[in-house]
């Protein structure tokens, strides 16, 4: 990764000493048409998968170079690290791009505006066409595409290294080499990427990645919905009732659900409608959920602690597991996972789904390009769906080592390399 970063800064030295750079930079910087956020809501929701994919979030990717990691890795130190490093290469790149866009407007003529920056014409048409422009274009040009592959083929390690982690953990790969798993794996990359070297190549990944959106937010919500609310909810049932845990699960998203449908899919006289029913519906489960915690008694607890066990408790319990583990880890993460993230998460959904694309996206035609779209969304939820139903089918999924075997392992692995440090010094203190 390191050589494209070198090659991002080159690259934003020259564009940014053209004739006209400095109006890209300034509509980059100053020059923010905030009207957008309002007039075209759907960016919110693009803008977090956009998010997503260029962290690899919902992909399995953190999950699998984590694994990878020491045992005990500053996993929350890590995670901020490579979410900072994330934004600031793609704000630095912001500045070539747009330095590279005032510099065409000059060169035409034209207002800035006028120029075509939207989706692939922005890195295949606009950058190009001003490295060539210069002393030397014709180099440079190639030297930016081998920008763009290097960029490319690192997303592609990210994404197999995901898949190859999950195959080779599961007990149908284990022991066999994972050379032939990551072979496999790009075989089947391979059959599926010459769909996107057609003459239709670009128009079909412009559909799949718009409609791809869609299966990240899912995923992203129901992460957060395992992590925060899922787990460890049979305590939580036996300590507080079925009812209290049903009703404040219940009336966490549905009252999310009901507000973003009067936001999103009527005009603007249902945006106060939607505050409304987002305030009196879950007030109104809420108070189901006091009821409830009254008629069960819970152990010996008064009120104040039921209600604080069962926004809390579970994701306390999560953070003190993890943090013999990962580290430091602060409740304020849980706490955003389960209130916050896990509610947002299913308003971008919804907001997506009424932006007015679905169906119609680019305006291609249903088939094939929609189709594909469809495709794209049925297949993964289909394999959800099916574990959900069939859990059975996904058994061999099974970790083929045991957490208790595999934290063994680690331990039997520290005494091996503390006893080989010890011998050594000994053997340093003897020859001294």
């Amino acid at each position: 990764m390191g050589f494209p970063i070198i090659l991002l800064f080159m690259f934003l030295i020259i564009c940014a000493n053209l004739p006209g750079s400095s109006d890209g930079i300034r509509a980059y910087i100053w020059e923010w048409d905030l009207n957008v956020l309002t007039e075209r809501p759907e960016v919110w929701s693009t803008a977090v998968s956009q998010i997503f994919f260029s962290i690899g979030v919902t992909f399995g990717i953190m999950t699998a170079f984590g694994s990878h990691c020491d045992r005990n890795a500053p996993a929350v130190e890590n995670s901020i690290i490579i979410a900072l490093l994330n934004s600031f290469f793609s704000f630095i790149a912001g500045f070539m791009v747009f330095s590279a866009v005032g510099a065409l407007a000059t060169k035409k003529g034209v207002d800035i505006s006028d120029v075509d920056v939207g989706g692939f014409s922005l890195v295949f048409g606009t950058v190009p066409e001003v490295l060539d422009g210069i002393t030397g274009g014709k180099h440079l040009v190639r030297l930016f595409f081998l920008f763009l592959f290097l960029l490319g083929i690192d997303s592609a390690f990210a994404l197999t290294e995901s898949a190859v982690t999950v195959i080779c953990d599961t007990s149908y790969c284990a022991g066999k080499p994972r050379k032939l798993v990551a072979g496999g794996v790009c075989f089947v990359g391979f059959l599926v990427g010459l769909l996107y070297v057609t003459d239709a190549g670009l128009s079909f990944l412009d559909v799949v990645d718009y409609y791809v959106n869609f299966i990240m937010m899912l995923v992203g919500f129901f992460e957060c919905y395992a992590v925060g609310w899922a787990f460890d909810i049979d305590k939580q049932v036996a300590s507080h009732g079925l009812t209290a845990v049903v009703l404040l699960n219940t009336g966490t998203f549905v009252s999310v659900f009901v507000a973003s449908f009067l936001w999103f899919a009527g005009d603007e006289s249902y945006v106060l409608g939607g505050w409304l029913a987002l305030i009196f519906i879950y007030l109104a489960y809420f108070k189901g959920v006091v009821l409830s915690l009254k008629d069960h008694h819970g152990a010996g607890m008064d009120m104040k602690s039921e209600l604080y066990d069962l926004y809390f408790g579970n994701i306390t319990t999560l953070c003190d597991t993890l943090r013999p583990v990962v580290g430091f880890l602060p409740l304020i993460w849980a706490i955003f996972i389960k209130l916050i993230i896990a509610p947002l998460l299913l308003l971008l959904f919804i907001n997506l789904a009424f932006s007015g694309n679905f169906g119609v996206y680019g305006g291609y035609a249903v088939m094939p390009y929609q189709f594909l779209g469809y495709i794209s969304i049925a297949i993964p939820m289909l394999i959800f769906l099916a574990g959900v139903f069939v859990p059975s089918i996904y058994s061999g999924f099974n970790a083929a080592k045991s957490m208790d075997d595999i934290v063994a392992n680690d331990e039997k692995d520290d005494e091996k390399t503390e006893k080989k440090l010890m011998a050594d010094n000994d053997t340093e203190g003897e020859a001294a």
